[in-house]
């Protein structure tokens, strides 16, 4: 009865609940299903993206799209495959996080050497001194802006275009006086002790 509801058609022998049985889906796909799960609301896995040749299927034209090359072996969504992409580095990936956008390690900067050099290029490109060691794109390093102002940025933050505090306004000593002064020039007095901005 469930299946006449959804729009499906039996084409097996109905067994018990746990036993696959053949069905037709409104769109004319041929899906194996237990009763109990369809039951449960299961729907056909071709119509939902969660069939094997399907996903296989897609995982290829994905791949063709978005110009990379299959060199491994596919063994299923959730197994690493080794792809070249289209600047023709070799990186392996699990298909499920290519399909969910995941790219090649080295071209969107997740390799630790290609990191380091771009920190130090954009460091020299926007006119800072690299004084500290750099470590890992998420671990801060001290650099000296061109006013000679010291100050720690992870690199992360950095390549996303933060700038010496101080440069920047965001120094706590300069925010403290400015907000002395605003108070004083709108006619205010400030009896509390300044915290931070």
């Amino acid at each position: 009865m469930q299946c006449i509801n959804r729009g499906y058609k039996v084409l097996g022998e109905y067994i018990n609940r746990n036993v696959k049985v053949k069905l037709l889906c409104p769109l004319g796909h041929e899906w194996d299903v237990a009763p109990s799960k369809f039951r449960s609301g299961r729907e056909c896995s071709i119509c939902t993206g969660r069939c094997p040749k399907q996903s296989v299927k897609n995982f290829f034209d994905l791949c063709k799209e978005r110009g990379y090359k299959i060199i491994g072996d596919y063994i299923n969504s959730n197994r690493k495959v080794k792809l070249l992409c289209p600047e023709g580095h070799e990186w392996d990936v699990i298909p499920t996080s290519f399909k969910l956008g995941v790219s090649c390690r080295k071209c969107v900067g997740h390799c630790p050497e290609k990191s380091k050099k771009d920190f130090l290029k954009r460091c020299e490109e926007r006119g800072y001194t690299v004084l500290g060691k750099y470590v890992k794109s998420s671990e801060k390093v001290k650099l000296l802006c061109l006013f000679g102002h010291q100050w720690d940025v992870t690199p992360t933050s950095f390549k996303l275009g933060t700038n010496c505090r101080k440069c920047a306004g965001r120094c706590s000593e300069k925010a403290k006086i400015e907000f002395w002064v605003l108070c004083e020039n709108r006619g205010y007095k400030a009896i509390g002790q300044y915290i931070n901005k």
